[in-house]
């Protein structure tokens, strides 16, 4: 019998000998085996198969983040003034942009949880400055609205830079698992 690490090693093999053939055959033989492997982890493990199917739709977008990642992610994130957490939550970004009169989504680019994260990443960086920039001497003299549309408005350019230099999953990679 094959140790964990012997398996893992062995699978890792068979998936990049896969990829790097670019054959059709390769890939189905592949596809066929986690199709099956889906199936039984549906019925075994409902949580882990859901985490597997979210990993798996960033294959339709450029930008994806699924709930559970978007969340792990908010716990890591430190404010300028040392506040842990997002300064928006989802619910709440999504309702303010909507209010705006902007899209949340856009297909094949981003998700509403992809950019919901830029969008407080961006604040938790730089919402002095883009108060600063606004005129205000404090952050606090800044309406919550205008500094909602500012980091949504920058998150929209990062998301769809047209040189491609931003990738949300590689950005907050260290962030979106449960083992922080």
């Amino acid at each position: 019998m094959k140790t964990s690490a012997e398996m893992k090693e062995r699978f890792d093999y068979l998936y990049d000998k896969m990829v790097k053939s670019m054959e059709t055959k390769n890939m189905k033989v592949f596809g066929e085996s986690a199709k099956d492997t889906f199936r039984t982890l549906c019925m075994t493990n409902h949580t882990l198969a859901e985490d597997w199917l979210d990993k798996l739709e960033a294959i339709c977008w450029k930008h994806y983040l699924s709930q559970k990642e978007a969340y792990n992610i908010g716990k890591q994130i430190i404010n300028q003034n040392g506040a842990k957490g997002y300064h928006w939550p989802h619910d709440v970004f999504v309702s303010a942009v909507k209010s705006l009169g902007f899209p949340v989504e856009k297909d094949f680019i981003y998700n509403s949880y992809a950019l919901c994260v830029t969008a407080n990443a961006i604040y938790a960086d730089h919402a002095n400055s883009i108060a600063e920039d606004m005129g205000a001497k404090t952050l606090s003299e800044v309406k919550d609205e205008n500094m909602a549309k500012s980091c949504y408005k920058k998150a929209i350019e990062k998301l769809e830079d047209v040189d491609g230099m931003f990738s949300v999953r590689e950005y907050f990679e260290d962030y979106m698992s449960d083992d922080m």
